[in-house]
């Protein structure tokens, strides 16, 4: 399985939650663990998490197969935007998940309110859209858009981008 079907409102139905990667030129499979093994040894404190897949996968078919550049990408992201997000604890995503949480009760406090009354907290629903940084949560043109603030628009640190 996919881990969920994404519907999303991009108009192509075109989405990144699908159950393989795969390219016009065959499967990219092979290439993914290959570049994720990389990774596990440059970062033997995180090895292998899950959810690193869905972003190798991204880089390879944004990077056209290109593993060398697939993995260099990786590892800035690991290293920057993701800091410590794969590590053991999972610290920066439970604190990146506290801070999004009082954003949003800032921004839509009766919306925030809600769903809190229902059991629903930022912390059990947006886990997974900041571990994969949205590939597979959001619509592909979705997911493009936020790499791009991350990586390109962004004047200001990465991590600041979404706050």
């Amino acid at each position: 399985g996919n881990g969920g079907s994404n519907s999303g409102g991009n108009g192509g139905g075109d989405n990144t939650g699908g159950s393989s990667v795969s390219s016009g030129s065959g499967s990219m499979l092979a290439p993914m663990r290959r570049v994720l093994l990389a990774l596990s040894h440059a970062f033997p404190d995180v090895g292998y998490t899950q959810g690193m897949n869905f972003i190798a996968g991204w880089c390879l078919l944004v990077l056209k197969g290109d593993e060398v550049r697939a993995y260099w990408l990786m590892s800035a992201l690991l290293d920057d935007v993701l800091a410590g997000y794969f590590s053991p604890g999972l610290n920066a995503l439970r604190n990146d998940l506290d801070l999004l949480d009082a954003d949003f009760c800032r921004a839509a406090p009766a919306a925030h309110l809600r769903l809190a009354d229902m059991g629903c907290l930022v912390k059990f629903f947006c886990p997974r859209w900041l571990l994969c940084v949205m590939v597979g949560t959001a619509p592909t043109a979705v997911a493009l858009r936020v790499w791009d603030i991350i990586l390109v628009d962004s004047d200001r640190r990465p991590r600041d981008v979404l706050r």
